[in-house]
This record gives C-alpha cells, sequence and structure tokens, in this order.
C-alpha cells in the first residue's frame, strides 16, 4: 500500500515556530491537517537571523516530530515569515500582444513590466519584488472579467499589488533548503497564506482586513474586489503587553509576567470581576496578589495605544474604510477573553476571532496562533504562489498555466512540473 504525500507547512514567527503536514484527497476537494505543533524559535534576534543552525534545528525539531505522528512521506514544504519583512507597492503596465489572443507569455510578459517598472521607481535597494498579486486585467485598455488567457486582443494591460521582501532575511530563509526533507516551493508573507484557511469557499470575500497580533508585531492584510491589496506592520505585539504588566506591576521576571498574561490576562471585566477578583502571583518570594481590575486595565491601556496607531495608519493611507466590512482577529494575543470587543470599539467595526474553514481535519489548527500555517499549508496544496506569481529564487517562465486542466489519471504532483510549452 503506497504511503500519502503530503506538504510541510513552517510558519516561523518571532516567538515560536509552527508546523503542520497537511495532505489533499485526489479530486483536490478536502485538505486534511494531520499533524502539528509548535516549538520555541531559536537563532533570531529583533527580527535577524544570527543563528541559521538554531533556527534549522528547531525547524527540524518540528519536522520530526510531525512525522512522528504521520506515515506520510513528505513531498514538498513551504515556508513563512512575519509580515514585518515585506511592503506592498500598486503596479501597473501595458504591452503589445504580437499573436492577436493573449498567450501565457504574455501574461509573465506584463508582470515582468510591472517589475521592471515598480523597480526604475523603488528606492529600496534592501528590498525586492517577490510576488505579484494581480488586482485587474485590461484588454486593450478596458477591463476585464474574464481570465485573459486566449481572449482576442492587441494590448493586455495588467494592475497589480507587488510585494516586496526584505533580500537578506529572504536569503537566509531560502538557504535553509538545503537541509529540509522535501524541495521548498516558497517563502510567503504570513498574513499573505493565512486569508486562504480564515474564509469559506474558494473566493476570499468581497472585501475584508485581517488583523494578526503576534508576540513582536501587529500586522494587517486589506481584501478588496476578492483580492489582498495591503499589507502593514507595527513592531508592538504580546511582548509589548508583558512588558507593561512587567513595568507597571513590578515584577521582576518577563517569564512571571508572561504567564499572568496567559493565565489570567482578560480585557472588558464585568462590574464582579472588577471589584473583587485578586489573582496569586507566583514567584521565587511571598506570594503576591494582583486585582484582576489592574491587570485589565494594563491590557486595555497598551492595546488602545496599539490598534489605535494602527488605525490612524491606515486613514493616512486611505484605506481605513475596508475595514467597514469587519475584521478578523489573528495570532496568539487573540486568545485574550474580551480582545474582539476591545478591538471593535477602537476600529469602529465588527470583528471576530478567526479559525479554520477548510475541509477535512481541522481540529489541529483551529487556535488563532495557528491560523498561519493553516493558511500556509492550503496555499501550498493549491499552489497559490504560482497565481502570485513567485519569483524570488525562480524564473518567471517556469510558472503553470493556472487555467490548464488535470488530464485524467495525472496526479497534483505531476501536473504542476509540467512547464508551459506557449
Amino acid at each position: 500500500m503506497s504511503r500519502e504525500r503530503g506538504l510541510v507547512g513552517i510558519d516561523i514567527g518571532a516567538s515560536n515556530i509552527k508546523c503542520a503536514l497537511g495532505i489533499i484527497d485526489a479530486d483536490e476537494e478536502y485538505i486534511d491537517m494531520i499533524a502539528a505543533t509548535s516549538i520555541p524559535t531559536m537563532g533570531i534576534s529583533e527580527g535577524v537571523v544570527v543563528r541559521r543552525d538554531l533556527l534549522f534545528n528547531a525547524i527540524q525539531e518540528g519536522i520530526d516530530r510531525i512525522k512522528e505522528r504521520s506515515q506520510c512521506e513528505i513531498v514538498n514544504t513551504i515556508i513563512s515569515i512575519s509580515g514585518r519583512y515585506f511592503y506592498t507597492l500598486d503596479a501597473a503596465s501595458t504591452i503589445k500582444i504580437l499573436e492577436g489572443r493573449v498567450t501565457h507569455r504574455d501574461v509573465l510578459k506584463a508582470v515582468s513590466s510591472c517589475h521592471a517598472d515598480a523597480e526604475a521607481q523603488s528606492s529600496q535597494g534592501s528590498y525586492g519584488v517577490t510576488h505579484t498579486l494581480p488586482q485587474r486585467f485590461l484588454l486593450d485598455h478596458e477591463p476585464t472579467k474574464l481570465l485573459p488567457w486566449a481572449q482576442p486582443a492587441l494590448y493586455l494591460g495588467l494592475k497589480a499589488n507587488l510585494i516586496y521582501g526584505h533580500r537578506d532575511t529572504l536569503n537566509s530563509i531560502w538557504r535553509l533548503e538545503r537541509h529540509l526533507p522535501a524541495p521548498l516551493l516558497d517563502v510567503l508573507p504570513d498574513l499573505l497564506v493565512q486569508a486562504e484557511g480564515l474564509f469559506e469557499g474558494d473566493e476570499l470575500p468581497k472585501e475584508a482586513a485581517i488583523l494578526d497580533i503576534g508576540s513582536a508585531t501587529t500586522k494587517v492584510l486589506l481584501i478588496r474586489d476578492h483580492k489582498p491589496f495591503f499589507l502593514f506592520s507595527r513592531f508592538q505585539g504580546g511582548e509589548h503587553l508583558t512588558q507593561e504588566i512587567q513595568r507597571q506591576l513590578k515584577i521582576e521576571d518577563f517569564h512571571d509576567a508572561e504567564q499572568l498574561k496567559l493565565r489570567y490576562g482578560r480585557v472588558y471585566l464585568d462590574a464582579h470581576e472588577r471589584n473583587d477578583t485578586r489573582l496569586p502571583l507566583q514567584t521565587d518570594g511571598p506570594v503576591r496578589y494582583i486585582r484582576q481590575e489592574s491587570l485589565a486595565r494594563i491590557l486595555e491601556r497598551a492595546l488602545t495605544e496599539n490598534l489605535s496607531a494602527l488605525r490612524v495608519r491606515l486613514e493616512e493611507a486611505g484605506v481605513a474604510s475596508t475595514l467597514n466590512s469587519g475584521v478578523v482577529l489573528t495570532g496568539g494575543s487573540g486568545n485574550i477573553p474580551g480582545i474582539c470587543s476591545l478591538a471593535g470599539d477602537i476600529l469602529q467595526t465588527r470583528v471576530t476571532l478567526g479559525t479554520a474553514k477548510q475541509k477535512g481535519v481541522k481540529d489541529l489548527v483551529l487556535a488563532p496562533q495557528f491560523a498561519t500555517v493553516n493558511g500556509l499549508i492550503i496555499a501550498g496544496l493549491k499552489r497559490k504562489h504560482d497565481i502570485w506569481f513567485s519569483c524570488w529564487n525562480r524564473e518567471l517562465e517556469e510558472v503553470p498555466n493556472p487555467t490548464r486542466k488535470r488530464r485524467s489519471g495525472e496526479t497534483l504532483w505531476q501536473k504542476i512540473k509540467i512547464l508551459v510549452s506557449q
């Protein structure tokens, strides 16, 4: 009996690395998460890979754990890293169609033209284009709802959102490939892949926002016309909340403050909890008792400061109206009771906690801190990095035609290796 073949997703966060293993059924309908784990991040300091050997050892430990829990052959790996290493930029291009109908190579030429125009205007030498997210195609200068392939036209236009990644960081991650158990498909921004697992159906919503409050950063991804179009990060997250608890309650050890937050952290308390509840603070010395209200107020002030600054930045960029359709909250800080209500009041919209929506076994990745690795598996198995025109460490000419149908008897893995012959 042949073993199932799957893909390993690795989400490299500031404090933890999440690893998961997913498989897809023969008809490409069901995606199952059959193993998942989390280990502390090592080898990264303040967002910089300082010890690649330690980072690889941590990743290897995660992979070993999920391999023990499954009888599955690993065919590919895919990695996500924090959105703090990326930024977005709108771009546009127009090219002539020489054959009268749009071919796949015409689309690739339009994508490359977007890159060239953007590079000529960009002064960010330490960053480079990693992905191209098409927003709209134009045939003879008119927008079209149809895919452009094989459509008659004299000119093909493309309006796209380019994702730029930090060169040194991305190169450090890509160098891990030779140590991984299977080829590395891509390195992606965490919020881009989160969107794949948080919404029902194959298409993203008309308009939405994903808000991720991680350990070191707070990030937002905005979706418009069913497509991601804006990514922004703030260097303030769950660790900042812990530091505020530590400072204001005069707790010497960071770990003690972290445990207090994880066990008892809540916001928007009712009247009874504010007046009466006392919390034990276990340290090396005598047990101290902290009022629940004091802890809640510290968290509320810190979160209000963070989210208010985020809202101001979105207003300055002219995209804050996208929040009106609702926000999906992810990241470890999403576990704080009451945080959705608090965030909703600050951002002036409805905020819900993000959970896995894909078919198949999903209980392994229901927690908000697993939202990225969940979406990473889905994006990898659906080859979304091809549709997003991934161009880091690979040639655009290698991208398969996304309109090509799978031949009878052809497996997913055979399909993705076939190059465009046009």
